[in-house]
């Protein structure tokens, strides 16, 4: 019992002064700096890290001198710390799986395909923004409101993304709805000069925007005003600028706006999911 105390005593001791600042430095470390950007909360997260390690050594020091001078009590305590530490260790490795190991294959699979990258203006569910930046985990965004905000990779692949910042102009339109005396070639005229008068869009080359009848209802035609936009993270704010002057130059020339409500739609662009 004495040999077999030394030498669980020189184990222990070598457990504190080599193991520790190893699994410490060169494991927990690394795998930190990648989630946990701030250095303050990385430097508590990492002694936290340690005073757990050094009590997961206290233990099995106190453990093993009870399976060495009781090994009765020693081998019940060995088998009923191996259960829970055997069901603890499956739990974790579930929650791990499905949540931090699921967004990083998530991460691998946008890595690869690449449907976004950081500066692309995108559209995520009901998100408009701009991509911030992307790591192991989360993709930010910050939105047209000026919102930081984080999506998982996991949650991303399950969404529609829209990409607005390829090569080609991203093309918007708007639908507007007018009685059916109204003249439709004076309602394509009145509705173009709107695209003239709203900064942000191209109207020149293969640019040129145009209108289509869209539906012809029973009380109501709706005409579908389409344009180029030219800077894509400026969509919000062009869109909302040609809707007003759509309605605008529709009012001045007495065209009645009919029910439902003008609808603004979203752009027509190259979408992957």
């Amino acid at each position: 019992n004495f040999w077999m105390t030394l030498a669980l005593w020189v184990a222990y001791r070598y457990y504190q002064r080599y193991m520790t600042p190893f699994l410490r430095d060169s494991v927990a470390a690394p795998i930190l700096k990648l989630y946990i950007r701030e250095k303050r909360r990385r430097a508590s997260a990492l002694d936290t890290f340690t005073s757990a390690l050094r009590f997961v050594g206290y233990a099995l020091f106190f453990i093993g001198l009870v399976a060495i001078w009781a090994p009765g009590i020693g081998q019940w305590m060995l088998k009923t710390l191996g259960t829970v530490g055997l069901a603890l260790f499956s739990f974790f490795v579930g929650i791990f799986t499905s949540g931090v190991l699921g967004n990083i294959i998530a991460y691998e699979v946008i890595r690869s395909t690449q449907p976004y990258k950081v500066g692309d203006f995108v559209k995520v569910g009901d998100t408009y923004g701009e991509v911030v930046y992307i790591d192991y985990i989360f993709t930010r965004i910050r939105s047209v409101k000026n919102e930081l905000i984080s999506v998982p990779h996991l949650l991303m692949l399950s969404r529609e993304i829209t990409n607005y910042s390829r090569r080609w102009n991203p093309i918007i339109h708007v639908d507007i709805p007018t009685q059916h005396e109204a003249d439709p070639k004076e309602v394509e005229k009145i509705l173009l000069s709107a695209v003239r008068k709203t900064e942000g869009l191209l109207n020149d080359g293969e640019h040129q925007p145009f209108v289509l009848v869209k539906e012809v209802k029973p009380a109501y035609v709706v005409y579908e005003l389409n344009a180029y936009l030219d800077n894509p993270k400026e969509l919000i704010k062009v869109r909302s600028s040609l809707l007003r002057e759509a309605l605008t130059a529709l009012r001045k020339a007495g065209v009645e706006i009919t029910s439902p409500t003008p609808i603004l739609m979203t752009s027509k662009r190259e979408k992957s999911k």
